[in-house]
């Protein structure tokens, strides 16, 4: 590590300290003048300092991971104590928000990301004072570089400023009356879903340290409801989505991609189903693969992809984490192969009606975010 990157790298860790520090000041101050406030109940705040690399996932890459760099964090959380009955099926998790802020060790070419995300901290294992977590946040990232073939044709990575972005972390932590300290290893990931490329994406490994301070540390009873018996066991549902995607060369145009799906869900328990389904996938960009093969078309409709897909879905209430992976049953234009995967967040806005958000994939490579309103029988 050189000199001057040590100097950045501590530079940036006092900065990030002090501010957290600030925070808890000022927390400390509102709270001891009114500790009925609502908002301040069960509140942690907590920063984490970063020190991770861009992960060269594909052959054509090696030129953007140029060095490692740090990263750092701020996040405001709370602990759940069963009110609703999925945090008393998942262990109590704690919820909240966070910031994620880098240069990514090549701000010429990839910029700088400022990323905020939603998240839930899934509890493995509590012991005294100790706690093993994992962390899922899915959230939008906002890079100040992006691919453009005249002044950053070597950004292969990301073509847009606005992005979408996950993020991952297995953190070990110690609790020490208000204060928690914590290590672990991270996965931050951005993403335009292939609305615009190129779009390989950008995977950056961490390992971190972090510390929390706990603003409002009264005692609160973990509340412990007996289950209901599961009454339905089954249902079927249709979604029609709607998605826009590129194809290459960059800087072409746009196409759109339809879907219908029809499913039958079993329930396993209150928090898990797997799922069957049918899918027809019309894309209008096979039309345009076909043609620069030379290959005719007579019925644009004859690049209808129908296929049937198995998944398991995890419940939140009233929202789903969906896991998909599917086969096409017939293919005129077969560049992506024969398998397909989906990624998915589902809500029910009512007792028949259904939203629904999905990322299709092939294996690795995002195809298209796809936006749904589906029926529940």
């Amino acid at each position: 590590m050189s000199k001057k990157l040590n100097i950045k790298f501590v530079a940036s860790v006092i900065k990030n300290l002090s501010l957290l520090l600030s925070i808890l000041l000022f927390s400390y101050s509102i709270t001891a003048q009114n500790n009925e406030q609502v908002f301040y109940n069960n509140l942690i705040i907590g920063t984490k300092v970063h020190y991770g690399f861009v992960m060269s996932h594909h052959k054509s890459m090696g030129h953007l991971t140029t060095s490692h760099f740090p990263a750092f964090e701020i996040d405001f959380n709370k602990q759940t104590y069963g009110k609703k009955l999925w945090q008393q099926l998942y262990n109590y998790p704690v919820i909240g928000i966070g910031y994620w802020h880098s240069d990514l060790g090549n701000s010429t070419i990839l910029g700088n990301v400022h990323a905020i995300f939603p998240y839930i901290n899934f509890v493995l294992k509590k012991q005294s004072n100790f706690t093993m977590n994992f962390r899922f946040g899915l959230g939008f990232g906002w890079l100040n570089e992006r691919f453009d073939r005249f002044e950053n044709y070597k950004n292969i990575a990301i073509s847009s400023h606005l992005n979408g972005c996950m993020n991952l972390n297995y953190k070990l932590e110690w609790e020490f009356n208000r204060m928690f300290f914590s290590t672990g290893i991270g996965l931050m990931h951005l993403s335009n879903c292939a609305y615009k490329i190129p779009n390989l994406g950008i995977n950056i490994g961490t390992v971190n340290l972090g510390v929390s301070y706990k603003i409002d540390n009264s005692k609160r009873k973990l509340i412990k409801n007996d289950l209901d018996t599961v009454k339905k066991l089954s249902d079927f549902y249709i979604i029609v989505s709607y998605g826009i995607k590129e194809i290459y060369p960059p800087c072409g145009k746009k196409y759109s991609e339809y879907d219908i799906s029809l499913n039958y869900s079993k329930i396993l328990s209150h928090k898990n189903k797997i799922l069957a389904g049918i899918d027809l996938f019309y894309d209008e960009s096979n039309i345009e693969i076909l043609k620069r093969d030379s290959i005719d078309i007579k019925n644009k409709y004859s690049v209808i992809k129908p296929g049937v897909n198995v998944g398991y879905e995890l419940i939140f209430s009233k929202t789903s984490f969906i896991i998909q992976t599917g086969v096409y049953i017939y293919a005129k234009e077969k560049s992506d192969g024969f398998f397909y995967h989906r990624f998915a967040l589902r809500h029910d806005i009512s007792k028949h009606f259904i939203i629904n958000l999905s990322l299709k994939t092939h294996f690795a490579r995002a195809d298209c975010m796809e936006f749904g309103i589906g029926y529940k029988f």
